[in-house]
C-alpha cells in the first residue's frame, strides 16, 4: 500500500502504521481488561509469555507483530535494491567516461594536492593521493619553519 505524497507530507509504504496501531489496540485492551503490564506484553512480543490469561489476542498481536516484520524486511529489501539501481545510475552517467567530470574541488588544499582525472571507481582503493611536496611547503609554509 502506499500512502501520503499530497501536499508536501512524504510518500509511505506499507502498513506499517496500520500495524502499530492496531498492535497498540490490542496491547491496551490486554493491559486494561486482563490487567497485563508491559513485561507480559513484552513476554508475549517475544514470544515467551508464560502467564495465566487465555485470550486470542495474545495470538494476534504475536501474529500482527510477525506480519510487521516480514513486511518490514520486504520494504528494506525493496529500498536496498532501488538505492542500489540509483548508485549505479549515478555512478554511470555523472562519473564515466565522457562525463564531463573531473573531480576535486576548487580550493587551496584540492589544488595542493592535484586533483584526480575521470574514470574514478569509488569501488577500486588502489587510487593513490599525489602530493607536490614543493606546492605544499609553497602554500602552508607557516607549517614547515621551525621557530
Amino acid at each position: 500500500t502506499m500512502t501520503g505524497g499530497r501536499l508536501g507530507s512524504p510518500t509511505s509504504y506499507g502498513l506499517q502504521r496500520a500495524y502499530d496501531k492496531r498492535m497498540d489496540t490490542i496491547k491496551n485492551t490486554l493491559a486494561n481488561k486482563y490487567k497485563m503490564g508491559a513485561a507480559d506484553i513484552a513476554d508475549v512480543l517475544a514470544g515467551s509469555y508464560k502467564g495465566d490469561v487465555d485470550s486470542s489476542l495474545i495470538q494476534r498481536l504475536q501474529d500482527l507483530d510477525d506480519a510487521k516484520r516480514a513486511e518490514l524486511s520486504m520494504l528494506q529489501a525493496a529500498q536496498k535494491r532501488d538505492d542500489d539501481i540509483r548508485e549505479a545510475d549515478a555512478y554511470a552517467t555523472q562519473t564515466g567516461a565522457g562525463s564531463g567530470y573531473k573531480g576535486g574541488e576548487n580550493t587551496r588544499a584540492a589544488r595542493t594536492t592535484k586533483n584526480y582525472d575521470d574514470p574514478f571507481d569509488p569501488a577500486c582503493y588502489g587510487a593513490k593521493l599525489i602530493l607536490d611536496l614543493n606546492l605544499i611547503h609553497a602554500n602552508f609554509a607557516d607549517a614547515f619553519d621551525p621557530e
